[in-house]
């Protein structure tokens, strides 16, 4: 019966993220570390470190901890939501260093959260991750559509 169960489990999802449950810790911001993301992972889920207004280098530096805790699959969470129109661009830069420095490190996605993905998914998809959406923050139907259209766009190989 355990093994039906276990069985029923393995998703698509879990297969593109090379996972052997559907089970995803919250990035909580910046709150999840290194140990939280590696038991999971090493529980087969999908760790997910909060890496929110976290700079790059810090990024880098909470990957190699958690590599050291965990040889399997985890991503970084980021939260998009943009305040401003005057400093969209820089925030966005900022995201796409945060998404260079999760895939150099190892990072297998990214899970974006509040904010519209589209901007943003080519710049992690071209950094070689995979992009998921915690919450999808849209006005419109098309903009649901074009969100949609941009996260299921395939990482390109590593």
């Amino acid at each position: 019966m355990i093994d039906v169960v276990a069985a029923s489990l393995r998703t698509a999802l879990c297969r593109l993220l090379g996972i052997d449950y559907p089970v995803f810790s919250a990035g909580i911001g910046a709150g999840a570390r290194a140990e939280l993301v590696g038991a999971v992972s090493n529980a087969g889920g999908f760790g997910v470190l909060g890496a929110s207004g976290v700079p790059p280098d810090s990024i880098r530096a909470e990957i190699q901890r958690t590599r050291a805790l965990t040889d399997r699959p985890f991503g970084i969470n980021v939260i998009i939501a943009e305040d401003s129109a005057a400093d969209v661009e820089e925030d966005r830069e900022f995201f796409r260093a945060q998404f260079r420095a999760a895939a150099e490190e190892g990072a297998t996605a990214v899970v974006l959260f509040w904010g519209h993905p589209a901007p943003l998914a080519e710049g992690a998809h071209a950094s070689g991750l995979k992009v998921l959406a915690g919450e999808i923050v849209v006005e419109l139907v098309r903009d649901a559509e074009a969100a949609l259209a941009a996260i299921e766009r395939p990482a390109p190989a590593r």
